[in-house]
């Protein structure tokens, strides 16, 4: 049984993530014939919606939620959408100017932990199930809050490099960016250095 890391209640891990999806039988075929993972609960709903929950690992779930009049989600404000793979760099493609990243309170991205060593061989798996998919984003932090995808676009001259985190995106069959999440190092005390932002003030 994993160990809590909060200092107030004894929080395991994640039980569940419930995702609200457009179509429940493409949702279960990406899950179980794409991912492969195992359909542990499927039930009809009192208000006519359905549920099914999905073994990520043994003490992870996620659980995806369809209605039979869901309105469409808002790419920017509910979700960061996956917007494609850029040809010439192979990562997610920006954004196009003035489009939001996603509202507050919605879900930016999901992220699964896989091994490091799995990212290119997982990489050409999805692509064979007809799934989009980035090459590696090396997530190299240097200088003052500055970002290099991988280390052969690093600038000469980069100071106080780091990676700290390797990553392939893909999207779900509703659109949001889902992503395989490697970490290259542990996370330590003096990755916490920067002052939190506070919300804005609306007029």
């Amino acid at each position: 049984m994993p160990e809590t890391r909060s200092t107030k209640f004894e929080v395991r891990g994640i039980n569940h993530l419930a995702l609200v999806v457009r179509d429940m039988k493409e949702t279960m075929h990406f899950y179980t014939e794409v991912l492969g993972c195992p359909l542990l609960r499927y039930d009809d709903l009192a208000d006519g919606g359905q549920q099914a929950f999905f073994g990520i690992s043994d003490e992870s779930l996620i659980s995806v939620v369809w209605y039979p009049e869901t309105p469409e989600g808002e790419p920017g404000v509910v979700y960061r959408e996956f917007g494609g793979v850029d040809e010439k760099t192979g990562q997610h493609k920006p954004a196009p100017a003035g489009t939001k990243q996603s509202a507050a309170g919605s879900m930016h991205h999901l992220a699964f932990d896989v091994p490091q060593g799995k990212q290119d061989e997982y990489k050409e798996r999805l692509r064979a199930a007809g799934v989009p998919c980035t090459e590696v984003n090396h997530h190299i932090a240097y200088g003052n809050g500055k970002q290099a995808y991988h280390p052969t676009v690093l600038p000469n001259d980069a100071e106080a490099i780091d990676e700290f985190v390797n990553s392939i995106y893909f999207p779900d069959p509703d659109g949001r960016t889902f992503e395989f999440a490697a970490w290259t190092r542990p996370l330590v005390p003096d990755d916490v250095t920067h002052t939190p932002a506070r919300a804005a003030k609306r007029a």
